[in-house]
């Protein structure tokens, strides 16, 4: 998600929602990375101020591990069969073609066309150029 994006939600935030002045918050705690902006921001996107500040409490618990604390959370929110679709493309799909791993996943029984999707939801992989693409932090958590 480009910056441009991040600004758009922002926005639309300020016209929809009364978190707005959790914003400056959510910020500091991310420290600006754009990794953790969109995981950060996914999962809150559709919460109430009250539900903002309970998580951003939650992860204020462990300071050392900040970022660690907010891509595990993601990964925790996955169904069982999304774990198994994450930690195959974390092993061995980074950076292939979305159509072909989609083929070999559904082979394996995994409904990838809804997993793949969810995944993408939270900010666990991108599409880019018809390619997944994994960030080396997340693929490491696998």
């Amino acid at each position: 998600m480009a910056l441009n994006e991040v600004q758009k939600r922002v926005k639309n935030l300020r016209k929809t929602s009364n978190c707005v002045e959790l914003i400056p918050e959510v910020l500091k705690y991310t420290q600006h990375l754009l990794l953790v902006i969109r995981i950060v921001g996914s999962f809150l996107c559709t919460r109430d101020a009250t539900q903002w500040r309970d998580a951003l409490d939650r992860l204020k618990k462990n300071p050392d591990s900040k970022i660690v604390d907010v891509l595990q959370m993601s990964v925790d929110g996955l169904q069982h069969e999304e774990k198994e679709i994450f930690l195959h493309i974390a092993c061995f799909f980074k950076v292939e073609r979305e159509d072909c791993v989609k083929r070999i996943l559904d082979a394996c029984g995994l409904h990838p066309h809804i997993g793949i999707q969810r995944i993408l939801e939270k900010s666990l992989i991108t599409i880019k150029n018809q390619e997944i693409h994994m960030h080396d932090m997340i693929s490491i958590m696998s």
